[in-house]
C-alpha cells in the first residue's frame, strides 16, 4: 500500500521495522522475493532483535506504536492475534487508530487519495485526504 501511494505522493516514506535480519529465510520463495523487492524500496530498516525469540513480534509491535502518532491498521476484525493486540495497545496509549478492512481496499482508493490520513512525526510531512 505504501509503495502504491508513494507512486502518487513521492514524499511518503517507507520505514520498515523488522524482527531480525534473515527473518524471511524460512518463507516460500515467492514471499522472499516480494519481501526483498519491498526492502529495496524502503527508506530505512530497523531490526528490533538480533535473533528470533518468543517476544520479538511483541517488541516490534510496541516499537511501532511508540514511534507513531497515528496507527493505520489493515485489519480483518479478528479479536485474537498480533494486529488486534497492537491496536488495543495503541488505543490504551491514546494513539489515533485508523482501521481498514483488507477486503475493502482497492486500487481506486489509492488512485483518488481517499485511503489514508497520516501525520508522520519524524518527517513532519502531512498527508491529508478526503476520508478517514
Amino acid at each position: 500500500i505504501v509503495l502504491d501511494l508513494r507512486a502518487v505522493y513521492p514524499k511518503i516514506k517507507l520505514h520498515c521495522i523488522l524482527l531480525h535480519k534473515g527473518q524471511e529465510k524460512k518463507w516460500c520463495l515467492a514471499s522472499q522475493k516480494r519481501y526483498r523487492a519491498i526492502m529495496e524500496e524502503a527508506d530505512s530498516m530497523i531490526y528490533v532483535s538480533r535473533i528470533f525469540h518468543k517476544d520479538c513480534m511483541l517488541e516490534r509491535n510496541r516499537f511501532l506504536v511508540a514511534h507513531s502518532d497515528v496507527l493505520v491498521a489493515v485489519y480483518n476484525g479478528e479479536y485474537r492475534g498480533g494486529t488486534a493486540a497492537t491496536i488495543r495497545y495503541a488505543q490504551k496509549l491514546g494513539r489515533r487508530v485508523i482501521v481498514r478492512d483488507p477486503n475493502a481496499i482497492n486500487q481506486s482508493d489509492l488512485n483518488t487519495g481517499n485511503y489514508l490520513n497520516v501525520v508522520v512525526k519524524n518527517d513532519c510531512m502531512k498527508y491529508n485526504t478526503l476520508t478517514e
